[in-house]
C-alpha cells in the first residue's frame, strides 16, 4: 500500500481537481462529520469512497454501491476495504460510476432547483 498511497497534508481548493483525478479511491476516516463535503466531491469526481459510518458520510455512501462504510476508530476494517479495492480494480470503476451517478442525481443544483423552490414555497405558505 505504501507505494500506492499519497499523504498530501493540506491541499488548496484550486488543487483539488488534480488530486481527485489522480486518485483511485478516496478514504475519509473521520470521527465526526456534519456533512462530509469530501465524500460529495469524491463522488462527483467518479471515485469510490471508504468512509467512517458517522454523520453526513453515512448519508452519502451506500455500502457496496458507491463505496464502503467502516466503523470509526477501526483501522483493521479500513485496511480490509483498502485491500479489497487493491485486489478488485473493476470494483473501483463500478463504484466510481455509481457514485458519480448518485452525485448527479442528488446534488446537481440544476436538477434540484425545483425541489428547493417547492420547499421555499411550502415554508412561505405555512407562515400565513
Amino acid at each position: 500500500i505504501r507505494d500506492k498511497t499519497i499523504f498530501t497534508g493540506h491541499i488548496s481548493q484550486s488543487e483539488l481537481p488534480y488530486y481527485y483525478a489522480l486518485s483511485s479511491i478516496v478514504v475519509v476516516p473521520s470521527l465526526q462529520e456534519a456533512w462530509g463535503l469530501v465524500v460529495t466531491e469524491a463522488m462527483a469526481s467518479g471515485k469510490p469512497v471508504i468512509g467512517s459510518d458517522v454523520g453526513g458520510i453515512k448519508d452519502q455512501i451506500i455500502n457496496g454501491y458507491n463505496g464502503f462504510l467502516v466503523p470509526p476508530r477501526a483501522p483493521e476494517a479500513l485496511a480490509d476495504k483498502i485491500l479489497y479495492f487493491l485486489k478488485n480494480q473493476d470494483e473501483i470503476k463500478r463504484m466510481g460510476r455509481n457514485g458519480r451517478k448518485l452525485a448527479e442525481e442528488k446534488f446537481d443544483i440544476e436538477k434540484r432547483i425545483d425541489v428547493i423552490v417547492s420547499l421555499y414555497e411550502e415554508i412561505k405558505s405555512s407562515e400565513k
